[in-house]
């Protein structure tokens, strides 16, 4: 029954992480984050920071949802699942992997390997999130 539970409260997680990334809302995320954890090397502040500026910078550029589309990563934590989140009309996108463990703490990594349960024509360019800002596949990316 317990375990039953932690994977609802997982689903649950990482739906509620789909629902937050693809609405753009920074504050959501941060409910799900937490405060001593680093995430990829970079504080919660600092990814909060990260996602607020670059989801800005996403509605100047009249990018205000991103299309979730759920997956799994064929790579590095292969077997473990995560989401495309996709601009359906210029088709750049960012693939996270998320993991939640038992204490409902959750982990997400940018993903080069997810492999999406539905295809995805328009799935043309990568975006990945660091300090310094965005980079895409190709380095060029116009937010």
């Amino acid at each position: 029954m317990n375990k039953l539970s932690n994977t609802s409260q997982n689903s649950t997680v990482k739906s509620d992480f789909a629902h937050y990334f693809s609405n753009l809302n920074s504050i959501g995320l941060a409910s799900l984050l937490k405060d001593d954890i680093l995430y990829v090397e970079i504080t919660k502040g600092d990814w909060i920071a990260l996602f607020e500026k670059q989801f800005e910078s996403f509605k100047r550029n009249d990018i205000h949802y991103l299309k979730s589309i759920a997956g799994v990563c064929s790579g590095c934590k292969k077997g473990c699942s995560g989401y495309t989140f996709l601009d359906e009309v210029s088709g750049f996108y960012v693939d996270f992997v998320i993991e939640v463990n038992e204490e409902g703490t959750i982990d997400y990594t940018e993903c080069v390997n997810l492999i999406n349960e539905i295809a995805l024509p328009n799935k043309k360019e990568q975006i990945f999130f660091n300090e310094e800002g965005l980079n895409t596949t190709n380095h060029e990316c116009p937010f």
